[in-house]
């Protein structure tokens, strides 16, 4: 058989390989769409309302933060009214001072960083700065004459209000904390696929470089190299959508879905060394068959 049909053959059983390649990577990118989709879950803090039925890491701290909230809204809308009646204000305090002291004795979640426990560390103080002049308005419910009823009415409302603007202030930083630990998470859990995609990138313009910036001796190995280097697309695909469909879910803020395409990025490193495997194979053919119109050795 002619050096030239040997060529030939071969070429065209690569176009034929390729041509059937491409519509199997269509369908495993179909398929591996759907298969593969993961929830990044967010911690919150207690400033944010939780009216649906997630569970975080910190949801005991969210239910108490909530719950201290209520009392406060409830006491401030206690005190606003005409006719105010003593055991009305008294109970009043009584639940938001139940409230405090529940705050002050919670322990806080350990597993958002050290920058949470900070914070939580010092709201539990201005909790207690705020518990400390409500016991001061029971005492005198309970306790205190008339005059000093009449003074603690006067001095009372700053001092309230002056302890509750603090305690939202510390309640503003637990915030703070609570995203940097919802970054850092993420920046954690982003960092694998991160590698993935650096390295597909990597790769694919290495095999670029080499496909297209060197030259082939031989119109066929030419072509061969750069099929080698367009199936590199496949995995880096996989990765890019990977990666950026991460990046939209954790951009939302009680966190979101994303997809890990794990067949497609499996899919292209096996078509990638098949592709490799098949230049490298039609080297070596090259390299055996004789150029055409060289002297053929006699037949024994």
């Amino acid at each position: 058989m002619c050096a030239y049909c040997t060529r030939y053959g071969i070429i065209a059983s690569m176009k034929k390989f390729f041509t059937a390649l491409g519509i199997v990577i269509i369908a495993a990118a179909a398929v591996s769409l759907p298969a593969h989709a993961i929830r990044i879950p967010h911690v919150h803090s207690g400033s944010h309302n939780n009216n649906n039925e997630q569970h975080y890491v910190n949801q005991s701290d969210i239910d108490t933060l909530g719950e201290v909230k209520t009392k406060i809204d409830a006491f401030t809308e206690t005190y606003s009214k005409q006719d105010l009646q003593p055991n009305e204000l008294l109970k009043a305090l009584t639940d938001l001072q139940a409230a405090l002291k529940s705050l002050e004795a919670k322990t806080f979640s350990s597993q958002l960083g050290s920058g949470y426990t900070q914070a939580s560390n010092e709201l539990k103080a201005k909790a207690g700065n705020v518990r400390e002049v409500v016991d001061g308005g029971i005492n005198v419910l309970r306790n205190g004459s008339t005059a000093a009823r009449e003074k603690a009415s006067t001095e009372f409302p700053n001092q309230f209000n002056t302890a509750v603007t603090e305690y939202n202030t510390a309640v503003q930083n637990l915030d703070k904390a609570t995203e940097e630990a919802n970054k850092k998470k993420t920046a954690e859990e982003g960092l694998p696929y991160l590698v993935i995609l650096i390295a597909a990138v990597v790769l694919s313009i290495v095999t670029f470089i080499w496909a297209f910036a060197k030259k082939a001796p031989q119109v066929e190995l030419r072509k061969a190299r750069r099929t080698v280097a367009l199936v590199t697309l496949v995995p880096l695909a996989g990765a890019v959508i990977t990666y950026v469909t991460f990046l939209i879910a954790s951009q939302q803020q009680n966190g979101g879905t994303f997809t890990i395409m794990t067949g497609l990025m499996i899919f292209g490193v096996i078509v990638f060394l098949r592709a490799l495997i098949g230049y490298h194979k039609l080297k070596r053919s090259l390299a055996n068959t004789p150029a055409s119109g060289a002297p053929q050795s006699p037949a024994a």
